[in-house]
């Protein structure tokens, strides 16, 4: 993942992994980044918006990704296969806390918090 100056100008790879890094998304306050990373066949993590300070946040089998932050920052949703089926779940924004949402059959779920 890299991230630029408006103008095009400064260009910085935060990640600079040879596993996949995807689905950044930026805490409200701009001091966090959860991000998707196949590092340990696939979890959510937490930097720095200047790649330092890389976290872990969830350790499981399946494939978990596309964080989104609550619009407060306390909470990011997160989709895995934990049950066989695809889900929606919630964790704290530090890790702990992991809930199941929402479980469905279908492979097409979009995920977003309302303001």
């Amino acid at each position: 993942m890299w991230v630029v100056d408006r103008d095009g100008a400064n260009l910085i790879d935060l990640t600079n992994d040879p596993a996949l890094d995807n689905s950044p998304a930026w805490s409200p306050d701009g001091t966090r980044i959860a991000f998707s990373a196949e590092r340990t066949g696939g979890d959510v993590y937490l930097m720095d918006p200047d790649g330092s300070h890389v976290e872990q946040l969830t350790e499981h089998p399946e494939y978990d990704g596309g964080p989104v932050w609550s619009p407060d920052g306390q909470f990011i949703l997160f989709a895995t296969r934990r049950t066989g089926l695809l889900g929606i779940w919630v964790m704290r924004a530090d890790g702990t806390g992991e809930t199941l949402l929402y479980d469905s059959p279908d492979e097409d779920l979009m995920m977003a918090w309302t303001p």
